[in-house]
């Protein structure tokens, strides 16, 4: 960068100097599932931050329910149902920052169905009858069971 200075067009002076503007991370995460039920919530965030070479970056994440974490990809389980502002913190070794704000909503309870199956049975008996000409033979009744309901002896 160069400056140049002038008095009017009488005299003019400059300096130049190298100026390094160090870059700035940008922060993004993803969410496993979102929404989720309450008694079953876990939710696993993904960084998705971009900086050359990610070499000494740290993160901050708040979750938006009061609990913090530093690792890269932390999970939380939220003790409430609500929406929650879950923010990242992306911060270079130069003290470069960038950050970004997404919603983790935790619905109540689970969503019941209700709904009654009515079943009917419907037993058909069948009676078997043998009759024999003989009068030396039994007769015997079944019903569809193969249950001897009635018994003839000579």
């Amino acid at each position: 960068m160069k400056l140049i200075i002038s008095s009017g067009g009488l005299c003019t002076d400059s300096i130049s100097m190298h100026i390094l503007v160090n870059p700035s991370p940008i922060s993004d995460f993803t969410m496993n599932v979102n929404p989720q039920y309450l008694s079953v919530n876990h939710f696993i965030f993904t960084n998705k931050t971009t900086y050359p070479n990610l070499i000494n970056v740290t993160y901050v994440w708040d979750f938006g329910d009061g609990d913090t974490s530093s690792l890269t990809n932390p999970t939380h389980v939220y003790k409430t149902a609500g929406i929650f502002a879950v923010k990242l913190i992306s911060t270079s070794v130069n003290g470069c920052k960038d950050s970004i704000t997404k919603n983790a909503q935790v619905i109540a309870t689970l969503m019941t169905v209700d709904f009654t199956i009515k079943m009917y049975v419907w037993v058909i008996q069948l009676i078997l009858i043998i009759f024999q000409p003989s009068p030396m033979t039994h007769s015997l009744i079944f019903n569809g069971f193969s249950v001897m309901v009635h018994q003839q002896t000579p």
